[in-house]
């Protein structure tokens, strides 16, 4: 109130409503915003922040774009943001170049240079995602979403010693947490587990991912396909049962729930569940976790 045109408090105010969803509240700041200063590099920055959020992701993309022609292409986090809708999309080439100008810009956003990382492993150049990860690390060693990836770097690269070791630390940040916890370091970690032939261990910690969050997709399958390795297969039903509700069109899961039967002696569920899975098999994007 006391100045109303001082381009932090417009941005602190703005993205204080977006954070708590009060998105009208937002929209009125920066309708005010523009009333006093005429379009600005932030004010367009920071409807894509409201667009984004709302999940209007071509009007976001148009405001984000006025943004960085107005700053001549300086702004980050309009990168970032662009970045953000490229994966929605999933044009990962696109969202690379993005991050990779938003991490030349802001080299210390630990966020950015996650995403660039992830960006990087998406493409195939698990090299540089493993630079990036290490890089988002240095920056803030606690952040378990780059620890995964990091290990995933390190089982791309086949340095299996390096990938539990970090799916390990992952998981302990996980189990420090008080609320909601993720499962995919302890899922990627039973993963790479059941491939290195120790099923016994892969199942005990998959279990512990499933007591931590319930409604993962990943570590319910992954749980579901470490059973049925050791022959425990109605609880192997079960878990892929539920990996089935959560993902119905990842078709592996139909091949696994297939094999379940097929062990069973129930040769028509086996038919049915093998028919589903060379349906969803044809669309490469079913294939994605």
């Amino acid at each position: 109130e006391q100045d109303p045109g001082e381009d932090k408090y417009v941005q602190g105010l703005t993205m204080c409503y977006i954070h708590h969803q009060e998105f009208d509240q937002a929209a009125a700041v920066l309708k005010d915003n523009v009333a006093r200063r005429g379009p600005t590099s932030l004010g367009y920055t920071l409807q894509g922040e409201l667009f984004f959020v709302e999940k209007q992701y071509a009007l976001a993309y148009e405001s984000l774009g006025r943004a960085l022609e107005l700053s001549r292409n300086q702004g980050y986090r309009a990168h970032e943001l662009i970045g953000l809708i490229y994966i929605e999309y999933r044009r990962y080439k696109e969202a690379l170049e993005e991050f990779g100008m938003a991490a030349e810009q802001e080299p210390n956003s630990a966020q950015v240079r996650y995403y660039h990382g992830r960006m990087y492993y998406q493409n195939g150049n698990h090299i540089q995602a493993r630079d990036e990860f290490t890089a988002c690390l240095k920056l803030q060693p606690g952040y378990p979403r780059a620890l995964e990836n990091l290990g995933l770097c390190f089982e791309a690269l086949q340095d299996f010693p390096k990938a539990l070791d970090c799916y390990r630390q992952a998981i302990a940040l996980e189990d420090a947490k008080k609320g909601r916890r993720n499962a995919e370091p302890y899922a990627y970690c039973g993963r790479l587990l059941l491939d290195r032939e120790r099923p016994e261990e892969a199942v005990l910690l998959l279990k512990r991912g499933v007591a931590a969050s319930p409604h993962s997709f990943i570590v319910n399958y992954e749980l579901g396909r470490g059973l049925l390795r050791l022959g425990q297969f109605e609880d192997a039903k079960h878990f892929l049962l539920v990996a089935k509700d959560l993902d119905a069109k990842f078709p592996q899961t139909y091949y696994l729930l297939g094999k379940v039967c097929q062990k069973q002696q129930q040769p028509k569920a086996a038919a049915q569940y093998w028919a589903t899975f060379d349906q969803l098999n044809r669309n490469a994007e079913n294939r994605e976790i």
